[in-house]
């Protein structure tokens, strides 16, 4: 993880250029006029404590963060969501100008941030549950389940939340969601293939990066961006003190 964190060392994004980050719920201090009304409203309709302060942090974390690339207050950026629920920032097109991705789990936030790229990010906690099996019959492609049997029962736990966050993040960046059928491509996740796409059905998959980052332990992640991709840093938590925006 980079531990540079001023503002000079990660605002520099390039095109093609990703950076993501954990950001630790436990460690921030949201400020709320930072957040907007309809951000606001949101969190007080959530039911549990968890989803209320990893929807808050995930939020305030992201106006920060954009607030720095884009060079602007963050309680000013606007967003605006696409037909799935995926957001961007108002006024530029998918894929254009700086984009990003969240995805919170548990204590963690995970945000990828790229220039002028498509981008899908995913975080599981990893747990276990017993309709494993049954989610991998339904959602897994044919290729998937081939491999699949050759994954030692004792790390199916593990490859399973990989195969997931990988289809779940290049949905995603898609701006697809779950409300595509998972099982028209692929992801390789055997330890000796190289992590790819495999997509006919698109036509595509070679023009797509696959990116596994060591998430916080106990966790699973995964970042999708197509390519070309340059370079491609990643961040561990907000910078401590007042949070940090262009006035």
């Amino acid at each position: 993880m980079d531990s540079s964190l001023n503002v000079e060392s990660f605002v520099n994004l390039q095109g093609g250029d990703v950076h993501i980050w954990f950001i630790d719920v436990k460690q921030i201090r949201v400020q709320e006029h930072i957040l907007s009304s309809q951000e606001r409203e949101w969190i007080k309709s959530l039911n549990f404590e968890n989803e209320r302060k990893c929807y808050a942090a995930a939020h305030f974390s992201i106006r920060i963060l954009l607030g720095n690339y884009l060079n602007q207050p963050p309680q000013k950026i606007d967003f605006v969501v696409g037909p799935n629920g995926k957001p961007r920032i108002a006024g530029q097109n998918d894929g254009e100008g700086i984009n990003f991705n969240i995805s919170h789990s548990q204590h963690y936030v995970l945000l990828a941030i790229s220039r002028d790229r498509f981008i899908g990010a995913d975080l599981e906690k990893i747990r276990t549950f017993p309709e494993m099996e049954l989610i991998v019959e339904r959602f897994f492609s044919e290729k998937e389940k081939q491999d699949w049997q050759i994954v030692p029962n004792e790390r199916r736990l593990d490859v399973f939340y990989s195969v997931w966050t990988r289809k779940e993040a290049y949905m995603k960046a898609h701006g697809e969601g779950l409300r595509v059928n998972m099982t028209r491509f692929s992801v390789t996740f055997l330890p000796d293939s190289q992590t790819e796409i495999l997509d006919v059905h698109r036509g595509e998959g070679a023009g797509w990066k696959l990116i596994v980052p060591d998430a916080p332990r106990g966790y699973c992640a995964a970042v999708a961006v197509n390519n070309p991709v340059g370079l491609v840093r990643f961040f561990n938590d907000l910078p401590p003190g007042e949070p940090m925006f262009f006035g």
